[in-house]
Parts: structure tokens; sequence; C-alpha cells
């Protein structure tokens, strides 16, 4: 499991998950710079693939959230529309 701050990846909001994006980009950097091995700075680059992941999800909940302001969850409408004498097109 990928931590950062003593919180698992999946809990992180979305400046946390910033934060820790710049934090083990500089990571990989300084990596590079040493001249790391190989497998070291690509498994750096799986972990920095996996919270740019995170940080889509965050943002696209944001934003599914931003939209549906009014709603707490899905709503299933069963019954058909009702129509009134205003919406009738006769």
């Amino acid at each position: 499991m990928i931590q950062h701050n003593g919180k698992d990846l999946e809990q992180l909001s979305l400046e946390e998950t910033i934060e820790f994006e710049k934090a083990m980009l500089k990571k990989v950097l300084a990596a590079s710079k040493s001249q790391m091995s190989g497998p070291i700075i690509d498994q750096l680059n799986l972990f920095i693939m996996l919270i740019k992941d995170h940080k889509q999800q965050v943002l696209s909940v944001r934003d599914y959230k931003d939209k549906n302001k009014k709603e707490d969850g899905v709503v299933l409408d069963t019954e058909p529309p009702i129509e009134t004498d205003d919406q009738k097109t006769d």
C-alpha cells in the first residue's frame, strides 16, 4: 500500500495528492541525478502513475458532486412522467 504522511493513497484529499505527487517527482529527479538503477526509477515512476490516477479519480468525484449538488446518491425514477395540461401538445 502506498502511504503519504501516515495515510493510504485512497484516503488523500486532492491537495495532499498533489503534494505527494510533487514529492515523488523530486525523488525521481534525485534518483536520476545520482544514477540509481533503472528498476528503482521504474518503481518510482509506477508510484507516480498510481498517484496521478488517484488524482484524476478525486477530480472526477469532485466534478460529479459539483454537478449534482442537490442529490445525495443515485436516484432511480420507476414511474412514468405525469403529463400536466401545460405539457400536452395536442
